[in-house]
């Protein structure tokens, strides 16, 4: 029985040890998934939004339509239509890039 106990009080320390490894590593890899600027340092800075398959949208073409629908619309201090505008344009970005995509797999395009 004095044995048995021996060997796990050797084998302790490599059990703290693998459990403070494992304990980092958890935390390392939250936190890497979790900080958008540790992100872009590693990955470099991305602007896409969202995928559609294997398209992009990417918040340069949203946010260069977004600016054409609201000079269009002229001035306007509402907060209301300002979130009514962004969801137009992001609607109408969406349905054009499905209907691209659809057009492709139709042959049309």
């Amino acid at each position: 029985m004095a044995g048995v106990i021996q060997k796990i009080r050797d084998k302790a320390g490599f059990a703290v040890l693998l459990i403070g490894i494992s304990l980092l590593i958890f935390i390392l890899t939250d936190l890497l998934q979790s900080n958008a600027f540790i992100q872009e340092l590693i990955w470099g800075r991305s602007d896409v939004v969202a995928r559609i398959g294997s398209e992009e949208i990417k918040y340069s073409e949203y946010n260069q339509l977004y600016e054409r629908a609201r000079r269009n619309q002229g001035d306007f201090d509402d907060p209301i239509v300002e979130e009514q505008i962004r969801n137009a344009v992001w609607q109408q970005l969406l349905s054009d890039r499905l209907y691209q995509i659809e057009a492709k797999l139709a042959g049309l395009q």
